[in-house]
């Protein structure tokens, strides 16, 4: 095995003083030993350099020359040599390697808090993005003019359902919400920074940023500048845009179990966080049934609860398949729902049979198994069922 062939190789002990020259020189005898010393050598020689000490001492320069050949026999050092050539011939080509940079380049700097509309889609304000537009020019290029220079910001949906499946226009639509343009004739721009602000009020109806199981929904700025010899910077910028339900009053829910007389109230708040628990109390009355001779009592075993997500989405198609649909401006609904937290309670509650009717009451708190619902809200409202 090649192990073991390099340990007995590695193994004995070559002096310092041992000489390479049968491998380096031509004109050596083939007879003379590798820790042999030749006869005609004297005193007043002249001694190896470090050098070569250096290389006869190191165990890779051993195995190089008595077991290189024996663990690799079959290699071509001649198609070594001219792969390695094609990669670095290949390397020389590829733009960008002679170290020159661009001339310019985009940045956008915001300056608003993050982007979250407060309260519902009806009653929103919306929120405000502002920001600054920055064009740096390097300081090793001469001053550029522009002749175009504009932003777009962009929403674009797209749904995992399309009316027509192998249709990109059904399964994508980009809308523009608004654009700047911020030249109105050619200017010129010295190295350095230059920084042209911006500012629009997100419409407080607009759907949140999320990427679910049904679609997906996200909002970017798209920079564009031309110079005018030609080149071009490009500049795009995801933006998440989120929602937030204000707190309100606790909400109750009451159920009522026919043909028995139990009835069910559950008391949670009115919005959770994604992160965190929060707390839900459970109430049952009418636990104990008195007749004129018997006395029927219920007892509380188990208690299960779970938190689901509704996703809802509506799938347009694009002018060549509306007649699928019944013409345009109509979209067909998909709805989901999954389970986003779940557990079981076995014990926390209290009994009390001596009230009227009687009474199982339990505190406990819920929280989400995933960490926030697909469009990761800062708060979402909760329904009882």
């Amino acid at each position: 095995m090649p192990g073991r062939l390099l340990s007995s190789f590695v193994r004995p002990h070559i002096p310092h003083h041992s000489s390479f020259s049968s491998h380096s020189n031509s004109n050596a005898s083939s007879s003379t030993s590798v820790n042999e010393i030749p006869h005609h050598k004297t005193a007043a020689s002249k001694k190896p350099s470090a050098h070569v000490l250096e290389r006869a001492r190191s165990p890779e320069r051993r195995l190089s020359l008595a077991v290189d050949h024996l663990i690799h026999p079959h290699r071509d050092h001649s198609k070594e040599k001219r792969r390695s050539h094609g990669r670095s011939s290949r390397s020389k080509e590829r733009p960008g390697d002679n170290g020159a940079s661009a001339t310019a380049s985009l940045k956008v700097i915001v300056e608003s808090p993050p982007l979250v509309c407060y309260g519902s889609p009806a009653n929103s304000t919306g929120a405000l993005f502002s920001g600054r537009l920055q064009i740096t020019v390097a300081e090793t290029a001469d001053a550029i003019t522009l002749d175009k220079f504009d932003m777009r910001l962009m929403t674009r949906m797209t749904t995992k359902k399309p009316v027509s499946r192998e249709c990109p226009s059904c399964a994508s639509r980009t809308e523009e919400l608004t654009n700047w343009n911020f030249l109105t004739e050619p200017l010129q721009l010295k190295p350095g920074e230059h920084d042209f602000p911006f500012s629009y009020l997100f419409p407080g109806n607009l759907p949140a940023s999320c990427n679910g199981s049904l679609g997906k929904i996200e909002y970017f700025l798209s920079a564009h500048a031309q110079n005018v010899t030609g080149e071009e910077y490009t500049l795009q910028m995801p933006l998440h845009i989120k929602r937030a339900i204000l707190p309100g009053n606790d909400k109750s829910s009451i159920r009522i179990f026919p043909p028995t007389n139990l009835t069910g109230r559950i008391v949670l708040p009115s919005v959770v966080h994604p992160i965190g628990t929060f707390p839900v109390q459970m109430t049952l009355s009418g636990v104990v049934d008195k007749g004129e001779e018997t006395q029927t009592r219920w007892r509380l075993r188990k208690m299960m609860w779970r938190i689901e997500e509704h996703q809802k989405i509506v799938s347009q198609a694009c002018s060549k398949h509306a007649h699928k649909i019944g013409g345009e401006g109509k979209g067909v609904l998909h709805q989901e729902t999954r389970i986003i937290g779940h557990n079981e309670e076995k014990e926390g509650w209290k009994t009390d049979f001596d009230t009227a009717g009687g009474e199982i009451s339990m505190q406990f708190e819920a929280h989400y198994a995933h960490r926030g619902s697909a469009c990761a809200p800062h708060a979402v409202p909760l329904a009882c069922h």
